[in-house]
C-alpha cells in the first residue's frame, strides 16, 4: 500500500499560491522550452554580436538570468510525479537526435559533433533539474513510514509519515 506524506503540502514551500497545481506536464514542457531562450540570446549577442536584429532586448543582461532562474524554479516546484515523467523523456529525446543525426549520411559528423558540443549542457541542465527536484520533493516515490527525502537547500531530511 503506497503512503502518502500528510502535512507536506508542495504549495506551502512555493511563495506563489496555487503555483503546483498549474505545473502539470503542459506546463512542465513549455517551460523546459523557455529554458534555452535566454542561453541562446545571451550566446547569439557573445558570438555574432554585429548580426542584424528584428528586435533588440536592451535590458537582456538583467531579463535572460532572471527568465532562466525563473523557469528554473517553475521546473523545480513542479510535482515529482510530472518531473520524473517528462524530464527522461526529453533526456531521451535529445540523446536518440544526436544518435539518428550523427547516422545521417547528408549530415556532416563535424556538424553533429559540434552541435553536440554546444547542447550538452542542456542534458547536464536536465539531469541536475531532475535530481534536484527528487531532492526536494517532500515524498517523491511514496517512501513509508520513516523514509527519508533531502531538501536540497538546508540539505537537512524529513521524515515521510504514514
Amino acid at each position: 500500500m503506497a503512503h502518502s506524506c500528510p502535512g507536506h503540502h508542495l504549495d506551502a514551500a512555493i511563495p506563489i499560491p496555487g503555483m503546483g497545481r498549474f505545473s502539470g506536464r503542459q506546463q512542465l514542457v513549455k517551460t523546459l522550452t523557455f529554458i534555452v531562450g535566454p542561453v541562446s540570446l545571451m550566446s547569439l549577442r557573445h558570438k555574432v554580436p554585429k548580426l542584424e536584429r528584428p528586435f533588440l532586448l536592451r535590458a537582456a543582461k538583467i531579463v535572460t538570468p532572471l527568465a532562466f532562474v525563473g523557469a528554473t524554479l517553475v521546473i523545480y516546484w513542479s510535482k515529482w510525479k510530472v518531473v520524473s515523467f517528462i524530464i527522461p523523456i526529453i533526456i531521451l529525446s535529445l540523446i536518440l537526435y544526436f544518435v539518428f543525426a550523427y547516422r545521417e549520411p547528408s549530415h556532416t559528423k563535424e556538424i553533429v559533433k559540434l552541435h553536440l558540443k554546444s547542447g550538452w549542457w542542456l542534458i547536464i541542465y536536465y539531469l541536475f533539474l531532475l535530481a534536484m527536484s527528487y531532492a526536494g520533493s517532500p515524498c517523491p516515490l511514496g517512501h513509508p513510514r520513516g523514509g527519508r527525502s533531502l531538501s536540497p537547500i538546508l540539505l537537512l531530511g524529513r521524515t515521510c509519515r504514514a
